[in-house]
Parts: C-alpha cells; sequence; structure tokens
C-alpha cells in the first residue's frame, strides 16, 4: 500500500484521522502518517500514546477487542496498551480498557484466584471460610496488585500503627463468611491457627492508628460479630505495635518503663508456654517468639502476653489501655507508678472502668513484685511512700 499526500481544496473530517501506531513500521517510514481506518484493513486501538491506526492484517494475533466504561468496543494492542485481562465464569478471557471499566462489567480483582475475574462467579471467592496461616495465595495476590482496593485505616501522618490478632474458638462464626469476601470487603483476615482447638480461628486486622480511636471504631465494627464470638483457654489476644522512624529494639527499650504494669495486669499468662515473660535482657539477647515481649520484624515488637480478647467491649478497653501507656511512651517506671495511683490520672481512671480502687493497689504491689523479678526497674522511696499516701494504707513498703 503507497503513502498518498491529502488531496488539495477538499475538506476532511480531522478527527477520523488518526496517527499510525509506530509498530507499524513500513508505512511510517517516510514520515508520520495517518489513516481513517476503515474496521476492516485498518482499526482504531486505544494505546500507550492515546487512539492510534494498525493494520490489522500485521497484528491479528495482537489486537484483541476491548469493553470500556460506557459499554462500548474498542481494539487493544497486547504490547503497546494499558488494558485489563479477566476471566468471565465461562472460563472465556475478556478484556477491558482500564479497571473502572471491569468494575462497571461486575468484573474486579480477586486476592483469592490472584487475578481479574467475573465477581459472580462462585470462584470468585471461593468456599473456604479460613485462610491458611499467612495464606500463599493472598500474598502472591498482594505482591501482583497490591492492597489498593482493600479499605484502610492508616495515613502517613500516622505516628504509632497497631495491628490485632484475635483468636476465637466458635464453629458457627468459624463457617459463617467466605474468608476471602470479608478480607475484600474489610480488611480482616480469618486465618486458620493450629494452636487452637477445633472451630478456632485468628482474626487478624488491618493495620491501624493508635491514636484515632474514630478510625480503629471504622475499621473493627464490621467485624463485631467475629470479635464478639466466643474463646477458651487455647486463645490469646496479640498486639503488633511499631512506630514510625523507630526500629523494634529500640521500641522496644522504650517501653520499659510499663511492661510491669501489663505483666500485673495479665499475671495468669506470665508462664503460659506460648508467652512467657523473661528477664528483661532476654528479650533482647535470646529472641523467641513464645516471650511476652517479641521482636517480631525489625521494626514490629508483638505484645503476646495479653489474655483472649472475649468480646468486642474488651479490645476496645486494651486499646484505650495501648492508647494511654504509649502516651507516656519513654517514661520510667516510677513516672507510670505514680500515674496509676493518681486518681485524676487518665491511667488511673481506665483501671478503674475494670478494677476497684483496693485492686489497683493490689495491682501497684504486684507491678513492683515483677519489675524486681524480670528486671525492668526499681520503685524509688520516695514514689513508694506517695503510693501510701494516695491510698491512705501501706501498699508499698520502703526499702
Amino acid at each position: 500500500m503507497s503513502i498518498k499526500n491529502l488531496d488539495k481544496g477538499v475538506i476532511y473530517k480531522a478527527s477520523e484521522l488518526l496517527p499510525i501506531h509506530r509498530a507499524n513500521v513500513e508505512y511510517i517510514s517516510s514520515g508520520e502518517a495517518k489513516v481513517i481506518p476503515d474496521g476492516d484493513k485498518w482499526v482504531k486501538a486505544i494505546t500507550h500514546d492515546g487512539l492510534c491506526a494498525f493494520n490489522k492484517e500485521n497484528f491479528s494475533g495482537e489486537l484483541v477487542e476491548a469493553t470500556q466504561l460506557d459499554g462500548s468496543k474498542i481494539y487493544i494492542h497486547e504490547y503497546y496498551s494499558d488494558y485489563i485481562r479477566g476471566r468471565s465464569a465461562t472460563g472465556d478471557v475478556k478484556y477491558f480498557t482500564s479497571e473502572d471499566a471491569a468494575k462497571a462489567n461486575d468484573f474486579d480483582f480477586s486476592y483469592r484466584l490472584g487475578r481479574w475475574h467475573d465477581k459472580k462467579c462462585d470462584s470468585f471467592y471461593g468456599d473456604d471460610t479460613l485462610m491458611e496461616y499467612h495464606d500463599r495465595r493472598l500474598r502472591n495476590s498482594i505482591d501482583t496488585y497490591g492492597e489498593k482496593d482493600i479499605p484502610k485505616f492508616i495515613e502517613d501522618s500516622d505516628e504509632v500503627l497497631v495491628g490485632i490478632e484475635v483468636e476465637k474458638v466458635d464453629s458457627r462464626l468459624q463457617r459463617d463468611i467466605l474468608a476471602f469476601q470479608l478480607f475484600q470487603e474489610t480488611g480482616w483476615k480469618k486465618e486458620n491457627d493450629g494452636s487452637l482447638n477445633s472451630g478456632g480461628y485468628e482474626l487478624v486486622s488491618p493495620l491501624l492508628p493508635l491514636f484515632d480511636s474514630t478510625r480503629i471504631e471504622r475499621a473493627c465494627k464490621p467485624v463485631q460479630k467475629y470479635i464478639n464470638g466466643q474463646s477458651d483457654s487455647s486463645c490469646g489476644g496479640h498486639f503488633n505495635i511499631s512506630k514510625k522512624g523507630v526500629d523494634s529494639r529500640t521500641f522496644l527499650r522504650g517501653m520499659k518503663g510499663f511492661v510491669p504494669i501489663i505483666y500485673a495486669l495479665y499475671e495468669t499468662r506470665l508462664s503460659n508456654r506460648f508467652c512467657r515473660a523473661r528477664n528483661w535482657n532476654h528479650y533482647f539477647s535470646n529472641i523467641d517468639k513464645y516471650s511476652a515481649f517479641y521482636l517480631k520484624t525489625t521494626n514490629i515488637v508483638e505484645i503476646r502476653l495479653f489474655s483472649r480478647i472475649t468480646n468486642y467491649k474488651v479490645m476496645m478497653w486494651r486499646i484505650k489501655l495501648m492508647q494511654t501507656l504509649m502516651q507516656d511512651y519513654g517514661r520510667n517506671l516510677n513516672q507510670f507508678v505514680l500515674k496509676m495511683s493518681a486518681s485524676e490520672n487518665s491511667l488511673y481512671q481506665l483501671l478503674r472502668e475494670q478494677y476497684t480502687h483496693q485492686r489497683i493497689a493490689e495491682k501497684i504491689q504486684l507491678v513492683d513484685k515483677y519489675a524486681e523479678m524480670y528486671n525492668c526497674g526499681t520503685i524509688s522511696n520516695s514514689v513508694r511512700a506517695k503510693v501510701n499516701e494516695r491510698f491512705g494504707f501501706l501498699v508499698l513498703p520502703l526499702k
């Protein structure tokens, strides 16, 4: 086919003239050439360079029709176009010009299948009510597609992030919802956990901003039913926490002042083989997953000592506890004990939601005991005297 110049004195509709795509080298060797696609020999296609024309005979195996947002069809080139490739319920390959076009036609990315798929198809979510622990399918899908369509609750400005693991043993709720559906709709994972008894599942939260209760509530409310599920002695409730720009070793060292408080509040778990309390230096010199505090990664500290989360209210109180303790991150043991004993302090007031005044005094005694036992610090005589004065009876004997 020869390249012709336009006839002089003839009016042409410029919008119908399309540049011939650079892949058609035999037609553009003499400079930029344009053509009006006839739908037979020349077809219009959307490419990285915009709308272009392709010689259909030369690219018959690479040009395919794709659906646009408005439902109309247009050609795309498998190498020179951006497009979405999915599968229908019958297994047919379908092409779309964009993610929005795919979604408008009831296609979406399936984290179970690792590809775009007809959302009406049963295989989209599958029939699994539990993911495997650290599910390989999910990891591969996230590596491929990211998590851009999964609900998110954090912002770049958030300094402290927390992830919560809620262990349950409830056969009815274990079967209640498809695991990949729950993940895609809420960001929560419902996983298998071999340490739990029959009917067990572990709910793993998306990343949450520790100091924004509104966003935490928004993330947790959709799964409240599953948080309220039954639990037994095989269950725990772990918190994974990180601080922007701080490595996990430094971060844990900054928690030293309130670690004995967590020991005192959850003393029945101190000798549990899955979350054993250790000498303070042990956490850094002999890293062991089954410890009360575990350096999980270079920037995440996992607090494993917490007892099972029996219901939504308990979980929210525990989040408030971490908020209150972390507000004074970096302070020493003496400062935290003074806060525990001051009726006007937010830490004391939070504890009063769970304990009587007398019981808080007993918890302070346990703080003293476990701080010494696990080498987490010493309460000074001046603080002991102040605590005794505030309670009006002997809580901490002077040393």
